[in-house]
């Protein structure tokens, strides 16, 4: 599960903000730099979400969701003039 430049298999956060020495940063919490090959000896990576950390996670992806269907709605209204 190294996190390399693409996210990470379990919950597919990790993304580009700019940090880090390769100038990417995790912001899945495994507290790595994306991009710098850390998957090797020595790095601890998480295999569970504690509840609370689900919770936030699913009420985030439901945002994320809810603004798609208003753009998607949008869409379609335009379409429909």
């Amino acid at each position: 599960m190294s996190c390399g430049t693409k996210s990470h298999p379990a919950h597919g956060k990790c993304s580009s903000h700019g940090r880090g020495h390769h100038g990417h940063s995790c912001s899945c919490g495994c507290g790595c730099n994306c991009g710098c090959g850390c998957g090797g000896s020595g790095h601890f990576e998480r295999r569970y979400m504690t509840i609370a950390e689900k919770v936030a996670h699913l009420e985030n992806y439901q945002k994320k969701l809810q603004t798609e269907l208003q753009a998607v709605k949008e869409h379609l209204a335009k379409l429909k003039e």
